[in-house]
């Protein structure tokens, strides 16, 4: 175990940053999990309309230029909320680092599946279905386009 040269005040005081950063964190990884459900849940639910339903070239233009519009503003918000939740996670590492603690230090490298070696983090593998979402209403636009 480490020894901690801090007085009972220090103690208390980074005690109290480190529960706020874990909450913190614990609030962003919840926002952008939520709002990429709810994405999904819309882009399922619009995809849905579009198939299902007789629409004429001009409905289904502006339905895809909406959806791209949607994800070309959706996606920052998205970065942001990983963003904040790092640097908060990072905080409570750092903190770690100086009291008797290993939560977050520990699970670092622990956690790596085959899968994940090969293919990377979870913020990799949503950019990368953004991406195909991306090129696949592209596509479905200049297809409608040129008739």
């Amino acid at each position: 175990m480490r020894k901690i040269n801090l007085t009972e005040k220090q103690l208390e005081v980074s005690l109290t940053e480190y529960q706020k950063s874990q909450d913190s964190a614990e609030h962003y990884d919840t926002l952008f999990w939520t709002c990429f459900g709810i994405f999904l849940t819309l882009f399922s639910g619009t995809l849905h309309y579009i198939m299902t339903k007789t629409l004429n070239e001009i409905e289904q233009i502006r339905i895809i230029y909406i959806m791209i519009i949607l994800i070309i503003l959706f996606w920052p918000c998205l970065e942001q909320f990983r963003n904040y939740r790092n640097q908060k996670y990072n905080r409570c590492k750092k903190i770690e680092r100086i009291l008797p603690m290993n939560q977050h230090l520990t699970t670092e490298n622990n956690n790596q599946t085959w899968w994940r070696r090969k293919l990377g983090s979870q913020m990799e593998m949503l950019r990368l279905i953004m991406i195909i979402i991306l090129i696949g209403l592209i596509s479905g636009l200049i297809k409608i386009i040129s008739g």
